[in-house]
């Protein structure tokens, strides 16, 4: 279903990247991409070639399209591999975590889930953004309610805060 151009424009890139001329290359699969824009494999050949020429910031904006691209098909594990690229690139990437934690919650991976909303909990902590770590923490717990060792870490964290008696209540609850 391809058209002529298109192919004639893939040929190319090919060619580009067997030299190892990754600019032209990108060249084309960009002309690509305006005539095939839904296209999943073109939208991650941009985003390798990004990488390859060591931008990461492209790379991450044309991931992070494919991703989005991924999730409104319902193609979960696709978006999940991509966000975990985007990982690599930026280990601290607050929108992949999240991301990632809801996928996966969604997939009813709650371990999985759960991991990524605390270590997102965390980042927030170490940024000072104190509720918006409590509601993710929360999340967790939500997660699985009979963990205790969610509601020990929303205790303390709430404690931290001075919300003494929301954090006996968590306490008493991981109990």
């Amino acid at each position: 279903n391809m058209d002529a151009k298109t192919s004639k424009y893939l040929q190319q890139a090919g060619k580009y990247v067997r030299l190892g001329k990754l600019t032209l290359a990108l060249e084309q699969y960009l002309k690509i991409h305006e005539l095939e824009p839904e296209d999943t494999t073109i939208l991650n050949n941009i985003g390798d070639l990004y990488v390859r020429l060591d931008d990461k910031e492209n790379a991450m904006f044309w991931y992070t399209q494919l991703a989005e691209s991924f999730s409104a098909r319902e193609l979960l594990s696709n978006a999940v591999a991509t966000y975990k690229k985007i990982l690599k690139l930026a280990p601290k990437n607050q929108e992949a975590i999240m991301q990632l934690a809801i996928l996966f919650e969604r997939q009813g991976q709650k371990a999985n889930a759960k991991n990524f909303y605390q270590i997102l909990a965390q980042q927030k902590m170490d940024l000072g953004e104190h509720n918006e770590a409590s509601s993710l923490f929360q999340k967790a717990c939500n997660l699985e309610p009979e963990c205790s060792q969610s509601f020990l870490k929303l205790a303390q964290h709430l404690e931290l805060q001075g919300k003494v008696e929301e954090a006996i209540r968590c306490y008493l609850q991981s109990a």
